[in-house]
């Protein structure tokens, strides 16, 4: 697994001839009040898509931050079959390393898009039992409820939800390959605050699948105001109307990062 770095324009350049010099003296020798943040990528291709790009350089610029992100297993240039628990131990391993790298001196803040989102959100639940490693936030760029809904209402699937056999069949077929991911059901464990972002106009993942995320998540949050394990769990939502952004071109919102700024990311450096 290769990690790229988008890195801070804050930080200096420094010269170095092998990656782990390069990342060592990144994180030994610039100031620890940067935050990183480890991007996911949705599912398709590779970590060099342009929308892929486009955000991760909006990040870096506007937020200032040093950027990560990498192919999961079987994308890309990385190795393996891609299964569930295969992508997120990756996402694991990938924040472990950062963590560890930068001492646990500064916030790591994860961003999902589409299935990354996904694979974000199991992150998170399974950072919060761990208070060594806490997460500073997550950020969910067109998300889904689960992987079987998100088949349900994909556009293409207007085609054939008349049938009598479509249910059936994609049931069948994600029982086989094992996959669920279930970001709902996952956001009872979070302890970090949480913001969505979903474009009206998305019709690979419909704007109504945050809607609903959204709703659950306050009804989590009002139901266990006093749990400790839920004590930093807040949740909001952006949302794009008639922005012409659909699925993959959020980067291209002028007024993402503000907005956000004003309820996750730290606003000076």
């Amino acid at each position: 697994m290769s990690l790229l770095h988008y890195r801070s324009p804050l930080v200096q350049d420094q010269s170095y001839t092998t990656d782990e010099e390069y990342f060592q003296k990144h994180f030994v020798s610039q100031p620890s009040t940067i935050p990183i943040l480890i991007y996911f990528h949705g599912n398709a291709f590779d970590r060099s898509m342009f929308n892929r790009r486009g955000m991760c350089e909006k990040l870096r610029t506007e937020l200032k931050y040093d950027v990560f992100t990498f192919d999961y297993r079987g994308y890309g240039d990385s190795t393996g079959e891609p299964t569930e628990e295969g992508l997120i131990r990756d996402a694991r391993y990938v924040y472990d390393w950062l963590h560890d790298m930068s001492n646990g001196q500064r916030k790591i803040y994860i961003w999902g898009q589409s299935l990354g989102s996904a694979v974000a959100c199991q992150l998170a639940a399974r950072l919060s039992d761990d208070e060594s490693k806490s997460l500073a936030g997550i950020v969910m760029e067109a998300p889904f409820i689960n992987i079987h809904q998100a088949l349900q209402t994909h556009y293409l699937a207007l085609l054939f939800r008349w049938q009598p056999w479509f249910y059936g069949l994609t049931e069948k077929a994600l029982l086989i390959s094992k996959l669920a991911f279930q970001t709902r059901s996952h956001l009872s464990s979070l302890n970090c605050p949480c913001v969505l972002l979903h474009a009206d106009d998305d019709y690979t993942i419909p704007y109504e699948h945050s809607k609903q995320l959204l709703q659950a998540g306050l009804t989590i949050r009002d139901g266990n105001r006093n749990k400790k394990q839920l004590l930093h769990f807040t949740i909001d939502m952006i949302s794009f109307h008639h922005a012409g952004y659909g699925h993959s071109l959020m980067y291209r919102a002028p007024k993402l990062i503000p907005a956000l700024k004003h309820i996750i990311f730290d606003e000076d450096l």
